[in-house]
């Protein structure tokens, strides 16, 4: 039990999906609730910028820090890394929320990735709206 007394994970987790150790409530995970048609108001106050994903629970255990810190080298995640470079500032919430399915399609395509387009779609938005507000009270 590598985990021992260590509860980082659980107490990191802004969902409580890691309600019991060793155990992950799918249904109160972020990157699967990212990924359903329905966001909950409470969702909305906890994905920050997130549109797709969330590895909050992996970025705080301290098994992973090592691999975060060296990430696995393979010719898939060297070619990902290259492209990452090619894209410059695509990633901003701005450019993403621009997208058209097709440019979704073009990005993201080579990613397999599971969520549709109307999703990723709806939750840039909602994180730009997020970030609209923040900015709004920052200047207050």
């Amino acid at each position: 039990d590598r985990c021992r007394n260590c509860d980082k994970c659980q107490k990191a987790c802004p969902l409580t999906a890691l309600d019991q150790p060793y155990v992950l409530n799918v249904k109160k995970c972020m990157s699967y609730l990212l990924q359903t048609d329905k966001i909950s108001e409470n969702l909305k106050t906890v994905m920050e910028n997130r549109v797709g994903d969330c590895e909050i629970c992996q970025d705080t255990c301290p098994w992973n820090r090592k691999h975060l810190k060296s990430p696995l080298v393979t010719k898939m995640t060297h070619n990902f890394q290259k492209k990452i470079k090619d894209w410059g500032d695509s990633f901003y919430l701005p450019n993403l929320g621009r997208l058209s399915e097709n440019g979704y399609k073009d990005m993201f395509g080579h990613l397999n990735t599971d969520i549709p387009y109307y999703l990723f779609h709806r939750n840039v938005l909602i994180a730009m709206k997020r970030a609209e507000r923040l900015t709004q009270r920052a200047n207050q």
